[in-house]
């Protein structure tokens, strides 16, 4: 249809791809179907981790004019990627996205960038779309056999500026019983014992500064 038509050169992405799924009734009927379907449960999380990247692309490059040709360049080069890592996967650490692991086991899972601002992300608050975030984070979780790690950074440069990072909404749902410490806990005592250390560090190289005979 000629109103999907600006989706091929314009700078909107997610929200008019979402809006040509809706109108054809392919979503719709994709949500339908993966009710009693795992097939088509599994494509209902392909269009969505479409829609996802698509929102993601969008806002990491929203004054660089993020076309639909830029994203499928993008995704062309990280598809590129991960076929020649493919032949190395039997050690070391394998990166995937949260749509990606469905289906899969790890014996340990790091869940990284649990950012407000990311998860759920934008896109899905605005357009209500929370509950499909939220299952997609039990899913990630769910990935981990034997330990899992939830981590996010305590500070970001946002357009040039350093701001304080706040922790995904769905981390304060998770029963408390079921984590090691209460979120943010470990970063604090991280912090605790590296200013302990750096500090002892100084001390000692001070005291071997006086104790130095000079030349």
């Amino acid at each position: 249809q000629k109103k999907h038509a600006t989706l091929a050169w314009g700078s909107k992405l997610a929200a008019p791809f979402r809006a040509m799924l809706d109108d054809c009734g392919y979503l719709a009927a994709l949500k339908r179907a993966s009710r009693d379907d795992v097939e088509y449960a599994d494509r209902l999380a392909n269009v969505e981790e479409m829609l996802h990247g698509l929102d993601t692309f969008e806002t990491k490059n929203k004054n660089r004019h993020p076309t639909l040709d830029r994203f499928l360049q993008e995704l062309s080069l990280t598809m590129s990627d991960e076929d020649k890592d493919e032949k190395d996967k039997k050690t070391g650490v394998i990166l995937m996205t949260l749509h990606k692991s469905k289906g899969l086991e790890f014996p340990v899972i790091f869940l990284a960038g649990l950012d407000r601002d990311i998860i759920p992300s934008p896109r899905s608050v605005e357009e209500g779309n929370i509950e499909e975030e939220r299952r997609l984070f039990y899913v990630g979780m769910t990935r981990a056999q034997k330990k899992l790690f939830l981590t996010l950074s305590a500070s970001k440069v946002f357009r040039g500026k350093v701001r304080q990072v706040i922790p995904c909404s769905f981390l304060s749902e998770i029963p408390e019983q079921y984590l090691d410490g209460r979120i943010g806990e470990q970063h604090k005592e991280d912090k605790e014992q590296f200013l302990k250390d750096f500090f002892a560090e100084m001390k000692e190289k001070f005291a071997n500064k006086e104790n130095s005979t000079p030349c």
